[in-house]
């Protein structure tokens, strides 16, 4: 399947149960982990894509989910109990273990893996949410970070601009050591070839 226009290539999917997210009456739960990745990612420089609103988790939105997939360098689990029991979220592992997509769990409670996907997850490290969320969090960001192409993040790009203007100055200055190094070396000769003369006449 080719990628779909519609699903821009970014650095990571998030799949999560939109439970765990938001409410019945579409409000953000407070506190909830998604919105700590996903915050911690935008620090990172770190692109991802996530439906938000549970829009997409249906049938007839199969190729565009694949889709999002395909075109993201990593594949973030988020497992919980509700994520676990999801067909949907299932269903999602699976086409990333299709498509060898690195897969990051995140355990955020003590639910096993769903048995349509333990296969996948068993024998993978995974970042653990439950005692220590700041420590996860760190983990997963840099976890993704050691899973993606060997490409420049913004960050690096802006380290590369700023080690070439300082290469830039380096130059330079190394240029005007040769001037005036020239220059001395000039007049130590000239000095020389006029105590010369006094010393034939």
């Amino acid at each position: 399947m080719s990628p779909s226009m519609n699903a821009p290539k970014c650095d990571v999917f998030i799949s999560y149960a939109r439970a765990d997210y938001k409410d019945e009456n579409n409000k953000l739960i407070p506190d909830n982990v998604i919105s700590k990745i996903t915050s911690a990612f935008q620090k990172n420089n770190i692109s991802y894509w996530i439906d938000e609103n549970g829009i997409y988790t249906g049938d007839n939105f199969a190729p565009k989910i694949a889709a999002a997939i395909q075109n993201a360098s990593v594949f973030v689990f988020v497992s919980t109990k509700n994520s676990n029991s999801s067909r949907w979220v299932q269903r999602e592992i699976a086409v990333a273990n299709d498509f060898n997509k690195p897969i990051l769990p995140v355990k955020c409670d003590e639910s096993t893996y769903a048995v349509a996907v333990i296969m996948y997850l068993a024998m993978l490290d995974y970042c653990d949410y439950r005692n220590s969320p700041e420590t996860a969090i760190n983990k997963l960001v840099e976890s993704v970070k050691d899973k993606l192409p060997l490409t420049q993040t913004p960050s690096e790009n802006n380290r590369a601009k700023g080690d070439s203007a300082y290469k830039e100055n380096l130059l330079k200055s190394l240029e005007q050591i040769v001037d005036v190094s020239q220059l001395a070396v000039s007049r130590i000769l000239e000095s020389n070839e006029r105590n010369t003369m006094r010393m034939q006449d």
